[in-house]
């Protein structure tokens, strides 16, 4: 699981990659650009290379219709979540894990500083296509973005993470600056 996630080829053609996870814990990533640069598949190869490490569990929330981001992904998908409320409960449900005395404190091995993804022990990732659909202040998501914050702030040495996507990554589309400024990968 610490092993570099191979994104493909920059623009210079050299391989890219990048880490979900470090010594330090897991990172979160937040992607952004316009229609067709490639978002949605950036993230579906991210949830692909980590259901392959056997190491993680995912949970997708794609908010646009038509299902773009889950179509493909539904069969290695833990948690589907195509509506607000559905996805603010895999949220809430994610972040509940990451609380003190939620299900992954006592969980981390003793002199673990960080939690170590096993198939047996499985970090969490939640994937979002437009973030914007599910933490934006238009939709009043409150709760998805409380959520949002417990899982990019506790979660890092607990095992879970969130990467998401969209054309506007910006203070109306993303909560918080302390939610961004756990954005590790950009």
């Amino acid at each position: 699981a610490l092993d570099p996630f191979q994104l493909g080829a920059d623009e210079t053609g050299q391989r890219a990659s990048m880490r979900l996870m470090t010594e330090e814990g897991m990172r979160n990533t937040i992607v952004g650009g316009s229609t067709g640069a490639g978002k949605t598949n950036f993230l579906r190869g991210l949830a692909r290379q980590a259901v392959g490490t056997g190491s993680f569990i995912i949970v997708v929330i794609d908010l646009k219709s038509g299902g773009e981001l889950l179509g493909p992904l539904l069969p290695i998908t833990t948690i589907p979540a195509m509506n607000r409320r559905d996805a603010t409960l895999a949220m809430r449900a994610v972040a509940s894990l990451v609380q003190p005395g939620g299900g992954r404190g006592p969980a981390k091995r003793r002199g673990e500083d960080v939690w170590i993804p096993t198939p047996d022990r499985p970090a969490v990732l939640v994937i979002c296509d437009e973030v914007r659909l599910l933490f934006g202040s238009e939709y009043g998501q409150l709760e998805a973005q409380t959520a949002g914050v417990e899982i990019a702030t506790l979660g890092r040495s607990l095992g879970a993470a969130f990467a998401g996507g969209g054309q506007q990554i910006n203070a109306d589309a993303v909560p918080g600056t302390l939610f961004r400024g756990q954005m590790h990968n950009r």
